[in-house]
């Protein structure tokens, strides 16, 4: 792999997606002409309405009761300082009194007023009485405490709520509020993941369909990935046969090394190739998985940050859904980044129904960042409890032409995939073939980000 620099010269060696965010918010800096910015998942449809509702709502709500409680505590210091200039006429008035009468100079005497002002002082800085803090407190908190590491009951239990509606479970089958964990965006969730099964095993191999979200090879590229090339496969489409011959070279190559299968991640609609899988497909990798006794336990990851980007307009399906006996160790990811276009607000969930593994996403993420803003759970799961059909066909309808427009371009340009079967069913994203630019020669301004290299030598 080339080394990528940062726009402030910097080697990058985490993900270098964000890197070339970077690159491409300084290039629209520095251009005096309009730059379009594309990729990393880049939404554009109009924010959530709910979503923003709510964290609007969950804010000014606070920020009321603030206002009400300081103004409690602004009353509470103005009797408090009138009391104490009362008391200080007194003290003067005494002292005017005590100078005339010598009987009681020894009460008011320099002594004893400075320990009543001392007094007044140790008085204020001690805080408020109870019965004003009982005060502020009867109209609700008006300050943000920590959370709950999973995110606070309320909100699992409404995006669990949620969650149970999008996947049309019955109502034996919900997804219940102890099933969720809130996390900072889909990328948290998969560290916590990832770091919890290569614990476990570290010699692990991971099988995932290639190509794959960058963040599937864990945090530098620390995954064991053991890879479907489903460019490979007519209409760059997974099949069960594919995968149960991976399952065998993963075991027989990890046989050399004392490693085995740990895991399985799942990204559908997928992320790059934008493609979908039915029920029948989905029952067909599950058999295989159920099939091989020594899987048993082997945790199946299912990143479903696009499942509400179906865009021939069917319902999205999932192996959550189709494969009821393996819910135990399967572990979904979902985010706010496309549905809800707020991919900038980090919000993200993980379901898992097997609570020792779910404890233990939770123990790392807590190490790492304690555990999602309240705001942000708030509004995200206000936000997918009302999701409804209407919003999500009006979401589709909006990129679906934008997906069509691109891959008939590159079409008109021969720039689309060798394999003409190749139809994006999902996302937003469309794989082009761009191999005829081998060789050319990297422009002044792309070698600041690739030093040292002078040509392209890869697609």
């Amino acid at each position: 792999m080339k080394k990528l620099l940062s726009p402030d010269g910097e080697l990058v060696s985490s993900d270098r997606i964000m890197a070339l965010n970077k690159w491409a918010h300084r290039v629209s800096e520095e251009s005096t002409r309009e730059v379009v910015l594309a990729g990393m998942g880049r939404p554009t449809f109009p924010v959530n309405d709910q979503l923003t509702a709510a964290e609007l709502g969950f804010w000014g709500g606070l920020s009321e009761r603030a206002r009400e409680a300081r103004g409690i505590i602004r009353d509470y210091e103005r009797d408090y300082e009138r009391t104490l200039r009362d008391n200080e006429i007194k003290v003067n008035s005494s002292q005017q009194v005590s100078s005339q009468s010598p009987l009681s100079s020894e009460a008011l005497s320099p002594k004893k007023n400075a320990a009543f002002r001392f007094k007044d002082m140790a008085r204020k800085a001690t805080g408020l009485p109870f019965k004003i803090l009982h005060k502020i407190r009867a109209s609700g908190y008006a300050a943000v405490e920590y959370g709950e590491p999973g995110g606070d009951k309320k909100s699992r239990e409404k995006i669990a709520k949620g969650l149970s509606c999008f996947y049309k479970l019955p109502v034996e089958d919900s997804i219940e509020a102890g099933d969720v964990l809130f996390t900072v965006g889909g990328s948290t969730a998969l560290y916590a993941i990832f770091q919890a099964i290569n614990t476990k095993t570290p010699s692990g191999r991971i099988i995932t369909p290639s190509p794959f979200y960058s963040l599937h090879a864990g945090a530098q590229r620390a995954n064991r990935l053991h890879t479907i090339d489903v460019l490979k496969l007519p209409g760059y489409h997974l099949t069960a046969a594919a995968l149960a011959d991976e399952i065998k070279k993963a075991k027989d190559l990890a046989a050399f090394d004392g490693g085995k299968v740990s895991a399985f991640v799942f990204c559908y609609p997928n992320n790059p190739t934008g493609q979908v899988l039915g029920e029948a497909e989905w029952e067909q990798i599950a058999e295989v998985i159920r099939q091989d006794a020594d899987l048993n336990n082997v945790p199946i990851i299912l990143d479903e940050a696009y499942a509400e980007l179906r865009l021939d307009h069917h319902d999205h399906v999932s192996l959550y859904q189709v494969a009821p006996d393996l819910r135990d160790r399967i572990v979904l990811i979902r985010s706010s980044t496309k549905a809800l276009s707020a991919a900038g607000e980090r919000m993200g969930v993980v379901v898992c129904k097997n609570h020792e593994l779910l404890h233990q996403f939770e123990e790392i993420q807590t190490e790492i960042i304690g555990h999602a803003s309240k705001s942000s759970c708030h509004a995200y799961a206000a936000a997918m409890d009302d999701l409804g059909e209407e919003e999500q066909q009006r979401l589709i309808s909006y990129y679906a032409p934008m997906v069509t427009y691109v891959a008939d371009k590159l079409k008109e340009i021969g720039a689309d995939m060798p394999d003409k079967a190749y139809e994006v069913g999902g996302a937003f994203y469309v794989m082009a073939d761009l191999s005829e630019f081998i060789g050319t020669p990297l422009t002044s301004s792309a070698q600041r980000a690739l030093p040292g290299v002078k040509t392209i030598t890869t697609d």
